[in-house]
């Protein structure tokens, strides 16, 4: 089984079920509201669990309850929460809404997830050497991702980064990594181009023109794209009834690497992660919702 290492954020989400997204200086209620363990470092962590991959996970929480949470819910889920990092400052936070149609707005307070160290990478450095892939996003700053990325290519691991939320990444970083996975909105920010199903594919090309091994693009369901230096061709979207879309591109990266791992080629590894996907957004939560690896293979 390859071994698969993630660096980033974990947090507690707060989720409000609503009939509309309010309008500025609107206030409405709530159908309904719950909390769960979040951050997209956290629930990638449990989707590559899930999905049978041996997995660490660095980063940081709060010594508080929301941090003890967190990392008990990693835990349960199988992953190894062992270099976890209980810092002076409250565990991060998110709080999102979700409407009756599955669209959701997000807005993250980083916490913990802010004071995540290089020097709390490099006390982690063997396991980042030992993994086969080195899975980050940017809910970390981006000095503590790009150390990973280094230590994580140094030892032959590939790099896989999923730029949410988007920022303007240095080409040296870019140069680091084999698997960059933005949605078309991060995708849009990173590169200045208006990105649909039409221009996604020229506008990830901006990006392996500037280091990039590869890009996958994923567009809910317009279905996802990949484009490196040789190729590029799009897989569609499995069929669903959405309910919540919160953690879908974290069941989708999570999906693909466990994928990648047991061999498949890139592209039946990108329909594998879109089934994942698909189960996602059809339950409502963050990780709570990603499936099991045999739930997808049954779809199969």
């Amino acid at each position: 089984m390859k071994r698969t290492v993630v660096v980033g954020s974990v947090n507690r989400d707060y989720t409000f079920l609503l009939d509309h997204l309010p309008d500025r200086g609107e206030t409405i209620l709530s159908r309904r509201s719950y909390s769960s363990t979040g951050g997209k470092g956290a629930n990638q962590a449990a989707a590559l669990s899930k999905m049978g991959l041996e997995v660490a996970m660095i980063g940081a929480v709060g010594a508080d309850e929301p941090g003890e949470r967190a990392v008990e819910a990693l835990a349960a889920y199988g992953v190894s929460v062992d270099h976890i990092i209980k810092k002076n400052v409250p565990t991060g936070s998110a709080f999102i809404c979700v409407d009756k149609n599955a669209h959701n707005t997000i807005v993250v307070d980083p916490g913990a997830n802010g004071a995540l160290s290089c020097e709390d990478i490099d006390s982690a450095a063997q396991v980042i050497a030992e993994a086969d892939f080195c899975l980050m996003q940017l809910e970390i700053n981006l000095e503590v991702v790009a150390h990973a990325a280094e230590i994580c290519r140094e030892h032959g691991g590939k790099v896989v980064l999923n730029p949410a939320p988007a920022q303007k990444i240095p080409d040296e970083l870019l140069s680091l990594t084999d698997y960059l996975i933005p949605n078309e909105t991060e995708l849009a920010l990173l590169t200045g181009c208006e990105v649909n199903c039409h221009t996604a594919v020229a506008a990830a090309r901006r990006l392996t023109d500037r280091g990039v091994k590869a890009v996958i693009v994923t567009m809910g369901e317009e279905g996802s794209c990949y484009v490196d230096g040789r190729q590029d061709f799009f897989i569609p979207a499995a069929e669903t009834s959405a309910v919540d879309t919160t953690a879908a591109g974290d069941s989708y990266i999570g999906a693909f690497l466990s994928a990648l791992s047991r061999g498949y080629e890139v592209r039946t590894a990108m329909e594998f992660a879109s089934l994942a996907a698909s189960i996602t957004v059809s339950r409502q939560g963050a990780a709570d919702s990603i499936p099991l690896l045999e739930e997808v293979e049954r779809l199969l």
